[in-house]
């Protein structure tokens, strides 16, 4: 694909997209050669946050909503933080609750699957009732 046939989204009503889509659209080889170059940061800040059992260690110029990590992570001030045991303390809090939603959701289930069984069986019996009437 090259650079030129990328599409571009947003409206061209005056909005502040529409000065940079109109600024690619004239210089494309500019625009892509900007985006080529490699990122350079002023400062690297260690910053956590996790991912299931993964305690994940990033780095940013500045802490906190609305910055993102190097690696282009959106930092909400629940999910990033630069103390790792904060980190950890999140990630367990979260999978106790995953626990406790899919628990819940698991019960929800057998008690829906045992329903669902019993008219079944019931829908069975009616049928060999009615074959056995008509059979006589």
């Amino acid at each position: 694909m090259s650079f030129r046939s990328l599409p571009i989204w947003g409206s061209r009503s005056g909005d502040k997209l529409a000065r940079y889509q109109e600024e690619i659209e004239a210089n494309p080889l500019m625009a892509k050669s900007l985006i080529d170059q490699p990122d350079t940061f002023e400062r690297s800040i260690p910053v956590f946050t996790y991912e299931g059992a993964d305690i994940i260690e990033c780095a940013c110029e500045e802490l906190g909503w609305p910055n993102v990590t190097h690696d282009g992570r959106m930092m909400y001030e629940n999910s990033f933080t630069p103390d790792r045991a904060q980190a950890l303390r999140w990630a367990i809090k979260s999978a106790r609750s995953g626990i406790e939603a899919w628990a819940t959701n698991v019960a929800e289930r057998t008690a829906a699957l045992i329903e669902a069984r019993t008219h079944l069986a019931r829908r069975q019996g009616d049928l060999r009732t009615l074959l056995s009437r008509e059979a006589a």
